[in-house]
């Protein structure tokens, strides 16, 4: 029986995709020239680009989330 690298690789791929999701977008033509652009001066892959977005807005949102607390607990003194 002769090794099929074609068939392998389709089966291989076939059971990566079980662990994956795809996150498509539309972005308008001057924008995606201009992230292409980006991430080739920055040697980022699409997927560390999003990864690290990903992580950035986290840590935006925990920083608004802390400001929301401060604030109801300087409304909650003031009353």
């Amino acid at each position: 029986m002769n090794f099929n690298k074609k068939e392998y690789d389709r089966n291989y791929m076939k059971e990566r995709r079980k662990e994956l999701k795809q996150f498509k977008v539309d972005l308008p033509i001057a924008e995606k020239e201009e992230l292409d652009l980006l991430l080739e001066q920055h040697h980022l892959s699409k997927v560390e680009f999003l990864k690290k977005a990903i992580a950035n807005y986290k840590e935006e949102l925990k920083k608004e989330d802390k400001t929301e607390d401060i604030v109801k607990d300087k409304n909650k003194r003031a009353n």
